[in-house]
């Protein structure tokens, strides 16, 4: 995968999860697991992003359900490459 392509991918991944977020559908399961799956690839400083986003999230949004939290903990638990995962 070229550099250019490599950021584009983490980009568009990226905006698809900041979509998802927030949604109480189908698409907090898909990328969830897309980027649980895809962890070791993500640039360390996207990685932290997430977790940064996910946790403003849960802190601003007092509907979130318990389904939805089961998706994004996944995120959460996940050791980021400045913690060693590689």
């Amino acid at each position: 995968m070229s550099e250019k392509f490599k950021k584009e991918w983490e980009d568009i991944t990226f905006f698809a999860f900041r979509y998802a977020l927030p949604r109480r559908s189908a698409s907090s399961s898909i990328v969830s697991d897309y980027v649980v799956k895809h962890w070791g690839e993500f640039q360390d400083w996207t990685q932290e992003q997430f977790k940064r986003e996910i946790n403003l999230w849960m802190r601003m949004d007092d509907k979130a359900e318990g389904y939805q939290l089961e998706y994004w903990n996944k995120i959460l638990k996940l050791k980021s490459k400045k913690d060693g995962c590689d």
